[in-house]
């Protein structure tokens, strides 16, 4: 391809491409965890609500959960939701909420 026919990358464009990937690692990850917890899609859809082909499209990275999604998932599966998005930031099992020294 020449420059002059290459497909433009537009900041947009790129944007849409990382929060594809983004959204197909929250989905990954939501499962491994299930599967890990040795968890049907039943027993987190009955926890948080939701319907099972809602949290399979979520899974398979074909829609993004909401907040209250990534909290109520996190609950589910014992896990806090900034884990859910970056397992880097806390760990299985942390504490969802900040507490400051001395007030809790």
């Amino acid at each position: 391809m020449t420059p002059e026919t290459a497909e433009p990358t537009t900041p947009s464009a790129q944007n849409e491409r990382e929060i594809d990937t983004a959204q197909r690692e929250v989905g990954r990850r939501i499962k491994a965890l299930r599967l890990s917890n040795s968890l049907t899609l039943t027993q987190p859809s009955e926890k948080t609500g939701l319907s099972i082909g809602t949290l399979s499209q979520i899974e398979r990275g074909r829609t993004s959960p909401t907040v209250r999604t990534l909290f109520g998932l996190g609950t589910a599966l014992g896990v806090s939701p900034a884990w859910i998005l970056d397992p880097a930031v806390s760990g299985v099992g942390s504490d969802p909420f900040v507490t400051r020294s001395g007030r809790g």
